[in-house]
This record gives structure tokens, C-alpha cells and sequence, in this order.
């Protein structure tokens, strides 16, 4: 309002301008919704702020047990084609054993990881290893086989096998860990797309005193 007043005074001055109660009003409202125009354009607009998921690293089994990471890659060009990979480390986390396998005939990204889960399985039982513990990177895959997810029809047999691979007493248990702790078995599952034959690959690492 004294802002109005003080411009109507410099306009009756300098101008010979004389302006109404009514119209002076009217100015007064027209200058206080510029203003609020000016402090708005001035907040800055707050954004929410971004939140990174912490990268969580490969953790070691606890001694004499042994853990076994898994992965699957799946062609998504060609929607068939993939391949399988797993790597066995000790307590020390140490390699043992590593596993790499191309495969065919897959239908999803699903498969893929299923397929290297019950291979590297099949091979852990196969050198006679007990107190396993399995890790894949699919948590689906995972909720499938501990039965917090309704089996679906075309996996129900691969998961069913699964199961009856993992009883026993022989102490293996699976569990999921996210891709970040899981990018040694990635890799080897990616890398199989150079395969030129379905022949497994299998890699001992021995240690020398």
C-alpha cells in the first residue's frame, strides 16, 4: 500500500497524474500478486532426495562350509539361447572349483538361472562336497525353491528337481545375494556365448604350499 501511494505521489508530481481511491485499490492488489509471483519463482523446488542401495559385497561361508555362487545369461535377441556359471570358494575365500556351460532351448532369463543352479548342484554332489551353501542372484528363483511362490506350470519341473537335489543330509542350503556380490559367476555365465559346443568347461584351482 505506502509503495502505491509513494508511485501516485511521484505521478502527481512529475506527471500531473491523480489517481482514484477505487483504482489505487485496485493497483495496491495488482502489485501484492506480482510480488508473490517473484517470491515463488525464487523457492527452489525441493526434490526427492536419491537414494543408492548400498553395493553389497560377496561374503565368506562360515569355516568348513563351502559357497557356491550361480548365475544364468539369456539371449534376449534370439529369446533361446544362454548359458550357465558357477564358482566354489571356501571359508578362506579361496577357488576351488569354477563351472561354465552353454546351454539351448531356454524360454526366459528364469530358466537360465534355474539351469545353472541345478547344475552347479548336480557338480557339487558329484565331487562329494557337503555343507554347500548355494547362491543366486534371482530372488524369484529362490522364492520358487523355499515355496514362498507358487510354482509355475513350465518351471514346476526343474524347481521340483531342484528340491529333491537339495535334501538329504548332506547340508546344502540356497539363498539369494544381490548381483553386486554375484559378478564372478555373471561373467562366467556371460562369457559362454563363445562357446562353440555345449561340452561343459570345468576349472580346478589348486593351491600350492
Amino acid at each position: 500500500m505506502l509503495w502505491r501511494l509513494w508511485k501516485n505521489r511521484n505521478e502527481l508530481l512529475f506527471r500531473s497524474k491523480d489517481y482514484e481511491a477505487q483504482t489505487t485499490v485496485e493497483k495496491v492488489w495488482e502489485d501484492v500478486k506480482e510480488w508473490n509471483k517473484r517470491d515463488e519463482a525464487k523457492i527452489p523446488v525441493a526434490k526427492p532426495p536419491i537414494i543408492e542401495e548400498p553395493v553389497k559385497r560377496w561374503t565368506a561361508p562360515p569355516p568348513l562350509w563351502t559357497k557356491c555362487n550361480s548365475d544364468g545369461s539369456w539371449n534376449k535377441d534370439t529369446e533361446e539361447g544362454g548359458g550357465a556359471g558357477w564358482i566354489l570358494r571356501d571359508h578362506h575365500r579361496s577357488l576351488l572349483w569354477a563351472g561354465a556351460k552353454k546351454l539351448n532351448g531356454l524360454g526366459s532369463a528364469l530358466e537360465a538361472e534355474a539351469e545353472a543352479l541345478r547344475w552347479a548342484i548336480y557338480s557339487m554332489r558329484g565331487f562329494a562336497y557337503r555343507n554347500v551353501i548355494f547362491e543366486t542372484d534371482s530372488l524369484v528363483l529362490k522364492r520358487l525353491i523355499t515355496g514362498e511362490e507358487e510354482l509355475w506350470p513350465r518351471m514346476r519341473p526343474i524347481i521340483q528337481e531342484i528340491q529333491s537335489l537339495l535334501e538329504g543330509d548332506r547340508g546344502f542350503q540356497v539363498g539369494f545375494y544381490p548381483r553386486s556380490s554375484n559378478k564372478v559367476a555373471d561373467r562366467i555365465a556371460k562369457e559362454t556365448v563363445t562357446f562353440t559346443s555345449i561340452v561343459h568347461k570345468l576349472y580346478s584351482i589348486r593351491h600350492v604350499g
